[in-house]
């Protein structure tokens, strides 16, 4: 024990035992501050002098700058958040008689300290146990360095991402995907563009100018009490055999989930075919499901007859009775021809 006076912080976590040095605790902990002896102090001041941003001045205790003080023999306890609140570093420090010894500064490692700022508490992050940085900080959590902190959270974000990241490899000067998590790009996403995930409502954002290889894209369902809102871009190519109808799309509403309803549809359809027939054709159509039996009450036709190139046209019709299908009629025999429908369609009880 070096003569008195001297400068050791001591730490009672929860009512526990008084320790010292950097200790990991679960966060929302009581911590009482204290000097292993007080003999001949004559003027003490102690700082809670780093913690996560966020974490305000506790009370009974100064803010001086952002360093949080107290100047009584034994200061006011205080309570670290829970780590969902404010995970991190909290480093605290003893300075005794103004860390002056006959007018020498006694700091940190003299024969006689004064001055004591190597302990704290550290609380993990909820989610990957990191154990985080603060300014200023030295050995207290590893006898190495603060370094060795930084190299373990190194190795929890190598481990995390090498079970849930996704691997995604961009080669190309255009900075094309050429793997996403191991799916080559030629049957996914290509183009140059960044992906971000939205933390609001957890989609992803896509910025830049992607291009999408699937058969459709929907906007989420709308639902307000029991009425439900969608919209749904559709594409199709296909080849035509013998001028059949083909089915461009079908919308499955189940009468299980959505039982008695009216189902609302526009749809507005473009087709080109190689024989150069195709244009632009626009239908609304109600349904009526009671009784678990889905019928058509009724259809529109709105097209303009100067945007078709030929007889073709669609059909909005009952599929069975959980799902209504697009056809497209009226197409040349055996020639390969491209289709998009963007559809409008709300439900409403019965």
């Amino acid at each position: 024990m070096p003569e008195v006076p001297y400068a050791k912080l001591m730490m009672s976590i929860d009512g526990a035992p008084r320790v010292s040095g950097g200790q990991t605790i679960a966060g929302g902990n009581s911590i009482q501050l204290s000097g292993e002896s007080t003999i001949d102090w004559r003027i003490v001041q102690w700082e809670i002098y780093q913690y996560p941003a966020g974490f305000t001045c506790p009370a009974g205790w100064s803010d001086v700058g952002g360093v949080f003080r107290s100047n009584v023999q034994t200061p006011p306890a205080f309570t670290i958040p829970a780590a969902a609140t404010r995970w991190g570093k909290y480093l605290f420090r003893l300075v005794v008689n103004n860390g002056l010894l006959d007018g020498v500064y006694m700091g940190p490692g003299s024969n006689q300290p004064l001055v004591d700022e190597l302990s704290g508490v550290k609380v993990l992050s909820p989610n990957l146990g990191l154990n985080g940085i603060s300014a200023e900080e030295k050995n207290q959590f590893d006898v190495k360095s603060w370094i060795e902190e930084i190299k373990k959270d190194l190795v929890i974000i190598e481990a995390e991402l090498g079970v849930v990241g996704p691997s995604l490899t961009a080669t190309g000067a255009d900075g094309t995907l050429a793997t996403l998590n191991g799916v080559n790009a030629a049957s996914g996403l290509t183009g140059s563009a960044n992906l971000k995930r939205n933390t609001t409502d957890n989609e992803i954002e896509h910025l830049g100018s992607p291009r999408h290889k699937e058969g459709y894209s929907e906007f989420q369902d709308s639902v307000n009490g029991t009425t439900h809102g969608l919209a749904r871009s559709y594409w199709k190519t296909s080849t035509t055999a013998n001028a059949t109808p083909v089915t461009h799309t079908t919308y499955t509403f189940s009468n299980a989930t959505y039982g008695a309803c009216h189902i609302a549809l526009t749809v507005t359809m473009t087709v080109s075919a190689d024989t150069g027939n195709g244009g632009v054709m626009v239908k609304t159509a109600l349904f009526k499901r009671t009784g678990g039996t889905l019928t058509r009450i009724a259809i529109s036709d709105q097209s303009t007859p100067s945007l078709l190139t030929a007889a073709v046209s669609f059909d909005i019709d009952v599929n069975d009775n959980d799902s209504i299908k697009i056809v497209v009629t009226g197409l040349p025999t055996d020639v390969n021809w491209n289709s998009s429908t963007h559809v409008q369609l709300t439900k409403t009880p019965a």
